[in-house]
């Protein structure tokens, strides 16, 4: 088994938090289903946690996670799993309810350019990505008008990555 290494930096002196992103490492830490190990390393305040659960959003440092060769193999493998157990007739909620397709919320910010480059790829028959890229980014930026429409819904998300900085 190979096991990848990333390195997880923030600035102490940062008043932006993004707990969800700090939340989203340690539980990779914990997933026996990833060879991926993090190290975070920070300067933690003198009551720095032992364990995931103890963070809290007070002052949880903001981290920038980006994704890596263990999170792309991981993605891949997901995808996989999630696309081979659709059916023609799988409604959107049975669709984005799957377990492979939560894995890979799970995955949080890291996923997003994964899922980017998986929407571009796709083409005139992309799957259903928008759902998850709403949870992780909190973010909408297909019109109503637009909604039901994948090909347009693909092209405002894919728009919205390169307006954001994502590459894929």
């Amino acid at each position: 088994m190979t096991h990848a290494s990333t390195t997880i930096q923030h600035d102490s002196r940062s008043s932006s938090i993004d707990p969800v992103v700090i939340r989203t490492a340690y539980r990779s830490i914990n997933d026996p289903e990833t060879s991926l190990a993090i190290t975070i390393r920070s300067e933690w305040p003198s009551v720095a946690p032992t364990r995931a659960s103890s963070i809290t959003d007070e002052w949880a440092p903001q981290v920038e996670v980006s994704s890596t060769q263990a999170d792309s193999v991981k993605f891949r493998a997901l995808v996989r799993e999630w696309k081979s157990c659709r059916t023609a007739s799988s409604s959107i909620s049975e669709i984005t309810q799957h377990l492979a397709y939560q894995k890979i919320i799970g995955m949080g910010k890291r996923a997003v350019p994964l899922i980017l480059k998986q929407l571009s790829l796709e083409g005139d028959e992309p799957a259903h990505w928008f759902r998850a890229l709403h949870v992780i980014t909190l973010e909408q930026p297909v019109s109503h008008a637009d909604r039901g429409n994948t090909i347009k819904m693909a092209r405002a998300w894919l728009e919205w990555g390169k307006r954001n900085g994502y590459e894929w």
